[in-house]
């Protein structure tokens, strides 16, 4: 199911006040505490203004592939536990130029490859500290062999973003709850985590993730058109996914002719500096969690998700 087909069930609450609600977590054995929301690694949104600005509010950022490697070393002791550096395979040898990194996103459109589980491998061996997040997978064996290759975090998610056009273009996809479900039986018997990635178009869809059993959440769109990742045109501003024609003409150069284009370009209206939007996310999350009698999010995620028929 996707997060349309879904709601949360309420139950009684214990819980008098949005403000009694925690939505900060540790997971001490990949060294994070901080509330898990990740903005994403689009260009139009993971920036490094944006990481700074997170940080903050203990939010984390995945910045984009492009990313100066000398910016994200100098980055303030505060924002690097909130901030992972990008690479896919094109960019490996972006690797070798990071001091110490402290998280590491390893991103690809199609993580169900030999040559990406060997990417994972190599990565781990070069840095057994950092916490390495890994995908895109939408399966209990997807999320399996990336667990065993290294990952820290398995990134869950085919086609659901608002700017993918994969399922459109090529008919291969798993509904994101399912998804979710699916690497999250993987995660709980590897001991690892998973991310879901894709497909939050508005608070109520994150709190379902979490309820589905994401460890993280990665929002694109919804942390994009702000101040800290956007230019201004004519009112808008543009939005864009990282495999859109427009974006791997940029980025590389071209588009091989054994290919196409699996992402979207849209306009949308300029929402100001992201402060409010977070407000908006956290405010969002705590109510879902006092109509759930959720303490934490922890508790979040043993809340019953039902499916609308």
């Amino acid at each position: 199911m996707d997060f349309e087909h879904t709601l949360i069930k309420p139950k009684l609450s214990s819980i008098n006040s949005r403000k009694d609600v925690n939505l900060i977590v540790e997971y001490k054995d990949i060294n994070f505490k901080g509330i898990p929301i990740i903005a994403s690694n689009m260009d139009s949104v993971g920036t490094i203004d944006m990481a700074k600005i997170l940080s903050k509010y203990e939010l984390s950022t995945a910045l984009h592939k492009f990313i100066d490697v000398k910016d994200y070393n100098n980055l303030d002791k505060d924002v690097l536990p909130y901030t992972f550096f990008t690479v896919g395979m094109k960019e490996e040898s972006n690797l070798d130029l990071l001091d110490k990194p402290h998280m590491i996103c390893l991103d690809v459109a199609n993580g169900y490859t030999i040559a990406f589980r060997e990417f994972v491998k190599r990565t781990r061996d070069k840095f057994p500290k950092a916490t390495i997040m890994a995908g895109n997978v939408a399966s209990f064996d997807g999320a399996s062999e990336l667990f065993a290759c290294g990952a820290d975090i398995v990134k869950a998610g085919i086609g659901p973003g608002e700017m993918c056009t994969t399922r459109k273009m090529t008919g291969v996809g798993i509904n994101q709850i399912d998804a979710i479900k699916e690497c999250a039986y993987a995660s709980s018997l590897a001991g690892k985590y998973i991310c879901s990635d894709g497909g939050c178009r508005n608070v109520g869809d994150i709190a379902k993730a979490f309820c589905a059993g994401a460890d993280f959440v990665m929002v694109g769109t919804m942390f994009s058109g702000h101040d800290e990742n956007s230019k201004i045109e004519n009112g808008l501003v543009k939005v864009r996914g990282m495999s859109s024609e427009e974006a791997m003409v940029e980025r590389y150069g071209k588009i091989e002719d054994y290919r196409t284009s699996e992402g979207d370009v849209k306009y949308i209206p300029f929402r100001g500096s992201v402060h409010e939007t977070v407000k908006k996310i956290l405010g969002g999350l705590r109510s879902a969690c006092t109509y759930t009698d959720s303490k934490n999010l922890m508790d979040l995620k043993k809340a019953e998700l039902i499916y609308l028929k």
